[in-house]
């Protein structure tokens, strides 16, 4: 098995774990602004389960990409159906190239929360890859 850190673009599929704390959490998502902070909080609201683990209260998120489909799509799907046809660098999703495009910049929204988590302490798992 491969580890990773973030997402695999040349990949047929992709998976992760990622446990955090509330606080971490909260303090990265005070650091963005505007429309990359409406993702993110889209992004985590549909991500994070509340669990204790080993008598700490955590934040799990878990997902699976196959062939361009997979959690980050649903969410991508949904974000796209709230805000309309017109979107910051994207207007009119028509095709599978346009959907493609606006997933890869959720991807690089969330490598970067991710990232930033991990900054911020150090009880953040992550483990990406297959």
């Amino acid at each position: 098995m491969k580890i990773r850190n973030g997402f695999v673009s040349n990949s047929s599929s992709s998976s992760f774990v990622l446990l955090t704390t509330e606080e971490n959490h909260q303090k990265v998502l005070e650091t963005y602004i505007g429309e990359d902070k409406e993702i993110i909080e889209l992004i985590t609201k549909n991500l994070f389960k509340k669990k204790k683990i080993f008598g700490k209260d955590m934040l799990q998120g878990e997902g699976y990409m196959s062939d361009g489909e997979g959690w980050l799509t649903d969410i991508v799907t949904d974000y796209v159906d709230k805000k309309g046809d017109v979107l910051k660098g994207i207007c009119m999703i028509e095709d599978d190239d346009d959907s493609y495009e606006l997933v890869g910049k959720f991807e690089d929204i969330f490598n970067g929360y991710v990232n930033l988590l991990r900054k911020n302490e150090d009880e953040v798992f992550y483990n990406s890859g297959i």
